[in-house]
């Protein structure tokens, strides 16, 4: 879908500065590209410990490891993670004798 809207805003801008051209994304109706529905099942614990085995051996920066984990075992979506807003930790309340 991104790519789909940045085609159409590129040939919309090319076009609002006076060239003629087709704009292609205009004839591609967004419901053809993709179709959302719902998830109907989870990973199982066997698919979760061979895509950890399987993130081990990828070749990337350690915070993306712990950012690709931290997002499947929290269930979390990216975009709630990147939009929540940071709580201060109160350890005292933790740690209570």
């Amino acid at each position: 879908m991104q790519a789909h809207d940045i085609v159409l805003q590129a040939y919309r801008f090319v076009q609002a500065r006076g060239l003629k051209v087709d704009n292609p994304a205009e004839a591609i109706w967004p419901s053809a590209i993709a179709r959302f529905k719902p998830r109907d099942r989870a990973l199982t614990p066997t698919e979760i410990h061979v895509f950890f085995k399987a993130l081990e051996r990828t070749p990337t920066l350690p915070t993306r490891h712990l950012a690709i984990k931290f997002l499947l075992l929290t269930m979390v979506r990216k975009s709630e993670f990147i939009l929540s807003a940071a709580a201060p930790l109160k350890l005292r309340n933790f740690f209570k004798r």
